[in-house]
């Protein structure tokens, strides 16, 4: 989990209906559902503008993780990669997000995390999306 005011983090997760837990790490793995991807692409649309670092990387790797699961799932949800990518690229400004970003799409290429390809599939698809648009320096 990135490092954050917990009552920041609490709110948060009360607002999505969500456990909280100040010892929890990696929130956004740890309560990924990808049935609510939808709702939390809606959340971070309306509210990542009063973010702070750490709910920004935290409801955006909900939003991967939730992802990567449909797509493991092949849960129609899957589709909604463009949308978020979208949705991140166009805040990749702020350095919480662009470590997201970079961390999520480089998942495939780690030499230390043997399947990881099957494991996280959005990784490599996250990429190529970065690629195609010149997202990456």
């Amino acid at each position: 989990m990135a490092e954050q005011e917990p009552d920041r983090l609490a709110g948060t997760a009360r607002d999505l209906g969500l456990p909280y837990d100040e010892n929890d790490q990696d929130w956004g793995i740890m309560y990924a559902d990808h049935t609510r991807l939808p709702e939390f692409i809606a959340y971070y649309r309306e509210r990542s503008a009063e973010f702070n670092w750490g709910q920004r990387y935290d409801v955006g790797e909900l939003i991967l993780a939730s992802a990567n699961d449909a797509i493991v799932e092949r849960h129609p949800h899957g589709d909604l990669l463009p949308t978020i990518f979208e949705l991140l690229v166009a805040d990749q400004d702020h350095p919480a997000t662009r470590m997201l970003l970079e961390y999520w799409s480089s998942l495939h290429s780690d030499p230390e995390a043997i399947g990881a390809d099957e494991v996280f599939p959005i990784s490599r698809l996250l990429d190529r999306l970065i690629q195609e648009t010149g997202g990456k320096e």
